[in-house]
Order: C-alpha cells, then sequence, then structure tokens
C-alpha cells in the first residue's frame, strides 16, 4: 500500500530533522559526560527522576521542532513555499527528504544552534508528549541540536532547567 506523498512543509521539516540529527547524538553523550553522577544518570528535565542515558530522550522545550522549522522558513523569506532545489528531489524509495543546496543546510544548523531549546528527558516522558502534544505538521519533538565542539549552558527561561548549547572551537 503506496502512502500519499508528504507535502512541502513536512519534506522541510524531514530535511531540517536529517541535518541535526548527529548533533542530537552528541549533544546527549556531551550532557550525560558533563552532568552525570557516579552511577551514571542525569536527572529528568520533567520528572526529577534520576534517568540514565539508555533511557533517556531530547525534547524541545518551548516551541517544538516543527515551530522552529516554521521559523526558520519565515526568516528565509520563504512565506510563498520553499525555493524550487532547495530539498531533494523525490526519488524511487525515498522515505526521507534532504536539502539539495547545502548552503540551506548549513543555514538550518545554525538557526538551530541559535534557537533551539533541548532537554534531556526520560524516554516515557518523550513518548507521552509526543504522543499528546503532535500536530498535524510535528513528528516528534525529541529533537536537538549539538555539535562535538559544543558546550552546554544551563539556562532558566521559567522553572525548569534546558540546556542550552552554544558552540566554540576549542
Amino acid at each position: 500500500m503506496n502512502e500519499a506523498p508528504k507535502g512541502a512543509f513536512d519534506q522541510l521539516v524531514d530535511a531540517c530533522r536529517t541535518v541535526v540529527q548527529a548533533e542530537l547524538q552528541c549533544a546527549r553523550i556531551a550532557y550525560f559526560a558533563m552532568h552525570a553522577d557516579r552511577s551514571g544518570s542525569v536527572v529528568c528535565e520533567v520528572s526529577g527522576d534520576r534517568i540514565s542515558e539508555r533511557n533517556c530522550g531530547l525534547e524541545y522545550a518551548g516551541r517544538g521542532f516543527s515551530e522552529l522549522v516554521g521559523d526558520f522558513a519565515l526568516a528565509q523569506g520563504w512565506q510563498d513555499g520553499i525555493p524550487e532545489g532547495a530539498l531533494s528531489a523525490p526519488a524511487d524509495a525515498q522515505t526521507t527528504t534532504s536539502f539539495a543546496s547545502p548552503p540551506y543546510a548549513t543555514a538550518f544548523r545554525e538557526f538551530h544552534r541559535t534557537t533551539a531549546r533541548v532537554r534531556v528527558v526520560s524516554k516515557k516522558i518523550v513518548t507521552a508528549h509526543s504522543l499528546l502534544d503532535r500536530g498535524p505538521n510535528e513528528q516528534q519533538r525529541s529533537q536537538g541540536c549539538t555539535h562535538p565542539l559544543v558546550s552546554y549552558i544551563p539556562c532558566r527561561p521559567s522553572s525548569t532547567t534546558s540546556i542550552h548549547h552554544t558552540f566554540g572551537t576549542e
């Protein structure tokens, strides 16, 4: 059974998610390296329970991933649509769209680095929030961003602690 083709915005979300996916994994590893106790666990940013790296997920605090992608599209001036050639053309058996234009991929990565607020939470919370908060364009909320040259600065935009990441050349 064939699925209906994804809409342009959903394709953009896929491309953006692909751009930051490796950085997310590095962020999780670096966060645990910096903040884990002797048993290897950290505090879940939502429940306050201790969680291991194996039982954690990353979740956006504040704006979800699709909302950030929408903000990026507006910042790029794409109110009338995604420019021709920005995304990979559909191909046989293609399951995920990517950026065909490296400058757009770089622009999203930098936008994401400066705007995304990611927190480490229990996998149970990521799953529950994904099911409760998923909108028509929101596939997952448990994505974020980092880079191997990352340093973490806790930020507290509200009563919860989030990870804010900055990138340097150390």
